[in-house]
């Protein structure tokens, strides 16, 4: 039987009495029928109800203590009110309305490790409904589509239609992603500085306490670092160079994270303004903004930028992440590095260039301050 999707008109064949093409309409379909509810339904739960929800705290504790036994300590405590549960999603959002990503970059997980455990389990390996589905359930793939009856042609398109709407699509990294939420610029700046620090290693020991938070920090590295070897190499190489800002048309950017935190972190301690880096402008540190590192037109009429320069001093710090100078990512070129510095060193009499490795940054931070400072003030 034909039939034309009540979401975006495309004619179908089905089986029975559905109404809607793809997986994606359907889901179109359920989000609308949920913010209809929600819009019928939101007086219905008055305050004073919500305030006498969350009046019976301690009760509410006292029995999931008798419940659970010695698991009890295993929960996880609302930041807010002092409930504790396995999960805080649904009381976070509709007692306290607030959203999942606000709570985390303030308060911390939401979910116990016992709990996240057991979801693990119950979906790990051969229980996954889609393990080894080869795409079939990803809408990122052409598998995707061609299992929906589209042609090659078509799936190809669509595909790449769905993976050019999410790189264009500001993630919550980005100071865009929370302008467009309504914030002014500063609690923007507050808003994307909570969300980037909500893994690092002094939001653990926050958190946790330093022992307990450092272990587990590290722990959260040694996962992370090890789902990252788990991926193919190409992958492996995308995440890399996203990480180094390769997307300059999409991003508007061309400089590392990571070397922006070296800079900024030498720039506090500097008395001396007369300074260029990335994110520096005006004497304001803007994360996530345009490159604003010094340019050098060297001698042979090429466009050169400085990673760190002070004019007044001669001095540049070259940062050089693993990604564009390394052999392992097949990026690392010597000569091209070369012949650069060689370019700007013909251009720029006198100067003098440190260069720091994103590994010996990453191994001892504060120690690669302290030399960069030296290099600066010798």
């Amino acid at each position: 039987m034909i039939k034309k999707c009540v979401i975006c008109d495309n004619e179908f064949e089905v089986k029975g009495s559905g109404k809607m093409c793809s997986d994606d309409c359907k889901r179109i379909a359920y989000n609308e029928r949920a913010k209809k509810w929600r819009n019928r339904n939101k007086d219905k739960v008055s305050s004073s109800a919500k305030q006498r929800r969350c009046n019976t705290v301690d009760d509410r504790n006292e029995k999931l203590k008798m419940k659970l036994g010695d698991d009890y300590d295993k929960t996880v405590e609302c930041g807010i009110c002092g409930l504790r549960a396995n999960d805080l999603t649904s009381h976070i959002t509709r007692i306290h309305e607030m959203s999942i990503q606000d709570y985390k970059g303030k308060y911390g997980p939401i979910r116990s490790e016992e709990y996240l455990k057991r979801q693990s389990d119950r979906i790990k390996g051969d229980k996954n409904p889609a393990a080894g589905h080869n795409g079939e359930y990803s809408p990122f793939s052409v598998n995707f589509y061609l299992r929906q009856g589209h042609s090659q042609e078509e799936s190809e398109k669509l595909a790449i239609d769905k993976q050019q709407s999410k790189n264009h699509k500001a993630g919550s990294n980005c100071i865009e992603y929370w302008l467009n939420r309504g914030h002014t610029k500063e609690d923007a700046k507050q808003k994307l500085k909570e969300r980037q620090s909500t893994n690092s290693k002094s939001a653990f020991i926050g958190r946790y306490g330093k022992e307990e938070g450092i272990k587990k920090w590290k722990e959260r590295q040694v996962k992370w670092q090890n789902t990252l070897k788990s991926k193919p190499q190409d992958e492996i190489d995308e995440i890399n160079r996203k990480k180094l800002g390769g997307l300059r048309n999409i991003m508007g950017r061309g400089y590392s994270v990571i070397s922006q935190e070296l800079f900024s972190e030498i720039y506090k301690c500097m008395d001396n303004k007369d300074v260029y880096f990335a994110i520096l402008h005006d004497n304001e540190i803007i994360p996530d903004s345009k490159n604003n590192e010094y340019v050098v037109k060297t001698i042979n009429g090429k466009h050169r930028m400085l990673d760190f320069y002070i004019p007044s001093l001669k001095k540049c710090i070259e940062f050089d992440g693993d990604y564009y100078h390394s052999e392992k990512f097949k990026k690392g070129n010597i000569e091209r590095d070369r012949i650069r510095e060689s370019e700007i060193k013909d251009t720029i009499s006198d100067i003098q260039i440190l260069h720091v490795t994103e590994k010996s940054y990453r191994d001892d931070p504060n120690k690669v301050v302290q030399e960069c400072l030296e290099f600066i003030y010798e």
